[in-house]
Parts: C-alpha cells; structure tokens; sequence
C-alpha cells in the first residue's frame, strides 16, 4: 500500500471511529423531554438515522480503499514475471535467424579453423550440426568492440541455460574464447574448441556487433 493509499485509508477509519461512538452515546443518552412536541423528536430521529446511513457508506469506502490496497500490495509482492529466456537465449535467435541468410563458411573439421593467421574469428556450431560455421576475418573496430565486451553480461547463477549454438571466439594467436564465459586462466582454449557450460548472458552491445558481423 503506497502511503497515500495508506493514509486516505486510515482518516477515513479514524473518521468512522469518531462518528460512530458520538452517535452511540447520543442515541443512549437520548430520553424524551416533557412539553417537547413531536416535530423535534422526528427531526433529531431522522438526524440520527441520517449519521448512521452516512457512517455506512464512509464504512463500506473504506473496506473498499482497504481491500483494493491490499491487492496493490499483493501485486507488488508479486511483480509480473520477465521473460528471461529471451534474454538469455538472444544471441541463440540471432544465430538461427541468420543461419540461411548470413555471410559465413562451413567447415567439416575443426583443423581447418585458422588459429595461428593473425585474424580474429567469430565460429560457431548448431546442435543439430556437425558442422562448424566461421565468420570472415574481423576488421580492427570489430576486434576492438568483441574483446570490450567479452566477459561481460549477466551472470546466470547457478544452473547454466541450454543454448542452441555453441560460440567461440578465435584470437588469431592460438587463444580461443567464448562470449558465454567470464574472463579467467581457465576459460582460454589454446588452439583447440571446447566444450563450456554457460555461465554469462552476453551483452547487447556484444549481440549488435555480431549481428553487424554477419550482415
């Protein structure tokens, strides 16, 4: 309940409260007075029913401002759910997007891949594939906005999502890298692709350049 809520709600009991025991002791200490007439009597009869309606309907106001707060409440308890497989699997869909249109080549073995030329390369392979699909050679801004962003993303806690194409980065030195991994001795292949478990979900900035990469 946000505190105007809060507040508007709590006037309007207070406001009850206070209503509601006047008129009770008015209504108790109320006795008829010799030589008064009829008319009065009505008036300050139809003056107490008129107290108890309105105390009714500020009753059932309130019930309803309280009741209409506490399912804010239950609301903000429990926000709305984000689809965290479209993040997670976003570099997957443009993978499999491009997979008929991009530029790239296939190659049937991994000792065709080019390790030691000097050039930086994108690889990748489908899981319904044995193939290994390789970008062209990355130009100096390419390479500058890959190696940025490598290492970086959201961490994915402790069960790693299943992703649809494995991604490798080629150094051109022998190193070998992974968008999916956190930047560490131990996450570097050395002229050889291997197997991960994804521990990042690669940034937007590193997804656009690889979307750039392929077209």
């Amino acid at each position: 309940m946000n505190r105007f809520k809060k507040e508007r709600a709590e006037r309007l009991f207070r406001a009850i409260g206070e209503l509601d025991d006047d008129l009770i002791a008015r209504a108790y200490a109320y006795r008829s007075q010799s030589g008064a007439t009829a008319r009065p009597r009505l008036s300050r009869v139809w003056m107490v029913a008129a107290a108890l309606s309105l105390s009714f309907v500020l009753l059932v106001s309130a019930l309803a401002v309280a009741m209409r707060s506490l399912g804010d409440n239950k609301n903000d308890a429990f926000p709305p759910q984000e689809d965290e497989n479209a993040a997670v699997f976003a570099l997957d869909q443009l993978l499999l997007e491009e997979r008929d249109t991009a530029s790239y080549t296939t190659l049937a073995a991994e000792e065709a891949l080019p390790y030691f030329d000097g050039n930086v390369y994108l690889v990748w392979q489908y899981a319904d594939s044995r193939e290994l699909c390789m970008s062209r050679a990355l130009t100096p801004s390419e390479v500058d906005q890959v190696k940025r962003s490598l290492g970086k993303g959201i961490q994915v806690g402790d069960t790693a999502p299943a992703v649809q194409c494995r991604v490798w980065v080629l150094c051109g030195n022998g190193e070998v890298l992974s968008p999916y991994l956190l930047q560490s001795a131990g996450n570097i292949g050395s002229a050889a692709l291997f197997d991960y478990e994804a521990e990042l979900i690669p940034s937007d900035q590193l997804i656009n350049c690889i979307s750039g990469i392929l077209n």
